[in-house]
């Protein structure tokens, strides 16, 4: 297992280095906001957490920051971004 997990950890990192030398600094920062709440996401599917209403409602506000914080000409998904967002599930 900790051998899965230093892979997962060096293909994230190389995917964030990627992500940054493509896309513009602001955007790749914002889509980095997006770590926590994957980690939230994950530790109710994967550790059972449990997590309140209230808590879900602040994980998707976040989401919602992110999406705002993201350019409108980048809205269509760019293969950096949905690499961007693989980096940050794979990290958390």
């Amino acid at each position: 297992l900790q051998i899965f997990r230093s892979i997962l950890i060096c293909v994230a990192m190389l995917c964030t280095y990627y992500v940054y030398r493509k896309l513009p600094l602001t955007t790749a920062s914002a889509i980095g906001f997006t770590s926590p709440l994957f980690t939230a996401s994950f530790a109710f599917l994967f550790l059972k957490e449990k997590l309140s209403f209230k808590q879900w409602i602040y994980i998707f506000i976040g989401y919602l920051g992110v999406l705002v914080i993201i350019p409108p000409s980048s809205l269509v998904m760019s293969k950096e971004i949905w690499i961007a967002l693989l980096a940050n599930a794979l990290a958390s």
